[in-house]
């Protein structure tokens, strides 16, 4: 329906598709995605993306089979762009008995949480990496 209402030119088709589709799609972050670039979506673009970066599993051969390699390559940059830091105990290398540690993650760009973690943001990074507008 997407594609014949976009090829057509059928707008209140369209949006009536993508109505119907949002409940369908709101967990499937990979074919929101796809359909978001494939149909020109831009709403869907970055819940998509989010949800993407936000997932435990990195990102494989089949993502970048789905998504192509330009955008599996931009995700990749945003997934990437967090940091976490550990508590790090200098005796275990050195001899020394200098200890440091940092409570929270080191984060780029507002990203906030560990990979996976549904409350982490990369939106402003996402919008940087993909040139969305805010």
């Amino acid at each position: 329906m997407l594609k014949l209402s976009q090829m057509w030119g059928f707008n209140s088709v369209h949006e009536f598709a993508i109505g119907k589709l949002e409940p369908i799609l709101a967990e499937n972050f990979m074919d929101t995605v796809v359909l978001a670039q494939e149909y020109g979506i831009t709403k869907w673009l970055l819940p998509g993306l989010l949800g993407l970066a936000r997932r435990a599993e990195p990102i494989g051969t089949e993502d970048v089979r789905k998504l192509g390699l330009d955008t599996a390559l931009k995700l990749a940059d945003v997934r990437e762009s967090m940091q976490k830091t550990s508590t790090v105990t200098v005796t275990q290398y050195t001899g020394y008995s200098y200890n440091q540690s940092t409570s929270s993650p080191v984060i780029s760009e507002t990203a906030d949480g560990p990979r996976g973690a549904t409350t982490c943001d990369f939106t402003n990074r996402i919008r940087r990496v993909f040139g969305l507008a805010v």
